[in-house]
């Protein structure tokens, strides 16, 4: 079977991403927001890019397009391939460890592959609403960008959350706007 060779187009979302989730603790703290809360890493990183990067705070109606091309890619495409990707922890009685680990590594890089489209296609989805949306500093935009992400998706933010999020924020905020967003944020759930 021949290999293929998927070459991306250069994004600063995506490099932004690498280097949030590249800090210490910052992979094991966005997991547990994933898998104890249901959010979408990839739209939390995209909510601290757009206001760390960007200044940028959406509003519900902004927002809603890009969570909706986000959720789509994600629920039909990441998620089954995570799915089987955890499945293959298990192993089989039928199959040698080595195999099922050399699967579970090729379906991990192919659900790399297809985190990397799903930040594409929101910042496609994004742009067009970038520059229409309101500006403010960067932890206001922060908190509005998770504020607004969570209220679009259906969940609540809580104290349970805080540390998690601090941990995330800390990768790229000082100790004073991390508080300022988990405030904001905390305060509005």
């Amino acid at each position: 079977m021949a290999e293929v060779d998927i070459r991306f187009a250069q994004h600063p979302f995506w490099d932004f991403s690498l280097a949030v989730y590249g800090h210490e603790g910052v992979a094991a703290a966005s997991l547990d927001l994933q898998d104890r809360v249901g959010l979408d890493v990839n739209l939390l990183l995209f909510c601290l890019w757009a206001g760390l990067e960007r200044g940028v705070a959406f509003d519900r109606e902004s927002f809603a397009p890009v969570v909706i091309a986000a959720d789509a890619w994600n629920e039909s495409v990441v998620q089954p391939i995570r799915a089987a990707r955890r499945r293959l922890k298990q192993g089989s009685a039928y199959l040698r460890d080595d195999i099922t680990e050399g699967l579970r590594r090729q379906v991990l890089e192919a659900e790399i592959g297809c985190e990397h489209g799903e930040q594409l296609i929101i910042a496609a989805a994004a742009e067009a609403v970038l520059a229409k949306a309101r500006q403010g500093t960067v932890a206001e935009a922060v908190a509005a960008n998770l504020a607004v992400y969570a209220d679009a998706a259906g969940f609540r933010f809580s104290n349970a959350d805080r540390l998690p999020l601090a941990r995330v924020l800390s990768a790229r905020l000082d100790a004073t706007g991390t508080e300022d967003v988990l405030q904001t944020l905390l305060a509005s759930g």
